[in-house]
């Protein structure tokens, strides 16, 4: 048996399942509800004109690797907002201690002053 019929043959013992089961299954699942648009929480922040150049320089040069002559444009750099999603953690950690077997979506942070 050669190396690629083991894969043949393992991929075909997978797909026993039915497909229409297993998307019923995950569309009803409580954990992989989608969260709309309108109420996710973003965690990104716009980054200066030095920082853009910066990140697009040393990401072309990790893309270009071997070669030299390619092209590539850095479309949007955006950085994380160390302070909301630290918050997010202490939050989500707070209420896993309290309902351990529950799922939470955090939906807003507000700073209280």
């Amino acid at each position: 048996m050669s190396l690629f019929g083991w894969f043949q043959k393992k991929e075909n013992r997978q797909q026993t399942t039915n497909p229409v089961e297993a998307a019923y299954e995950q569309k009803n699942d409580p954990d992989r509800s989608e969260i709309s648009e309108a109420n996710r929480l973003v965690f990104l922040v716009p980054v200066s004109e030095e920082e853009k150049e910066l990140v697009s320089v040393i990401a072309s040069g990790i893309a270009a690797g071997d070669h030299p002559d390619s092209k590539i444009r850095v479309k949007n750099v955006m950085a994380v907002d160390a302070e909301k999603e630290i918050v997010a953690v202490i939050a989500a950690a707070l209420a896993a201690e309290d309902y351990p077997n529950s799922h939470f979506h955090l939906k807003s942070i507000k700073r209280i002053n």
